[in-house]
């Protein structure tokens, strides 16, 4: 899991990164990969923007 450090007291990660995390620990990727395709997407247009 990637955090960005904005100062010392502060770390902000994104949802969708949070939600593919969340998915892959609750072993939930193989039966909701229409959910983890759009996490990984939306994530993907967010660090383009």
């Amino acid at each position: 899991l990637h955090v960005d450090h904005i100062n010392d007291d502060e770390e902000h990660v994104s949802l969708c990164q949070s939600g593919l995390v969340a998915l892959r620990e609750l072993n939930l990727t193989n039966r909701l990969p229409v959910i983890r395709e759009l996490l990984v997407r939306e994530r993907a247009v967010s660090l383009s923007q």
